[in-house]
């Protein structure tokens, strides 16, 4: 169970990759002596997906003017169960020792089951990320800490410099630090 370690490894030919489930860096390197050249670690495929994006939802309140997802208020949720549901997918993308999703929308928090997403990612090994535009949830305490301890990284969404400034003063007055 990939999901109690702090450090995953794959090896695919000659090349290794240890990603670090806390921090989701990824170091990439060989052994053999004759294929350590840095063209041949630079130009690593690896031989399944490393990272995933994963659509959970369609419904966003945001209504920003370059959105290239055309989600709206009225956008559905992805399902968890069924053939075609999130469980299925993340289970799927467990299997295939994917390393990290990066969990977007819509807005991915006004999912009704975002937390249990995000553990069901951890659950099958999978570092969870998440994009969001919201900053609302970082008032709220146990959601808070719940994703933050979830989430191996938070990226958020900004249209104008004053967005910058709100998530970065609702940091500083919850004492986040996300780097």
């Amino acid at each position: 169970d990939s999901s109690n370690y702090t450090f995953i490894s794959r090896k695919s030919g000659d090349v290794w990759v240890v990603f670090n489930a806390v921090t989701g860096s990824k170091v990439r390197f060989t052994l053999n002596s004759k294929a350590a050249t840095e063209e041949n670690i630079e130009n690593y495929k690896p031989k399944t997906h490393e990272l995933v994006d994963l659509k959970i939802t369609d419904n966003c309140h945001h209504g920003c003017e370059f959105c290239y997802q055309d989600s709206d208020s009225n956008g559905l949720h992805g399902e968890l169960s069924g053939t075609k549901g999130l469980w299925s997918l993340i289970d799927a993308l467990g299997e295939l020792e994917v390393f990290e999703v990066a969990i977007g929308g819509g807005e991915p928090l006004n999912h009704p089951n975002i937390v249990s997403i995000l553990e069901r990612c951890r659950e099958v090994g999978i570092v969870p990320n998440l994009s969001t535009k919201s900053i609302d949830w970082l008032r709220k305490d146990t959601l808070r800490n719940k994703i933050l301890d979830l989430c191996g990284g938070i990226a958020f969404s900004v249209t104008e410099p004053e967005e910058v400034n709100r998530i970065v003063t609702t940091l500083n007055y919850h004492d986040i630090n996300l780097m």
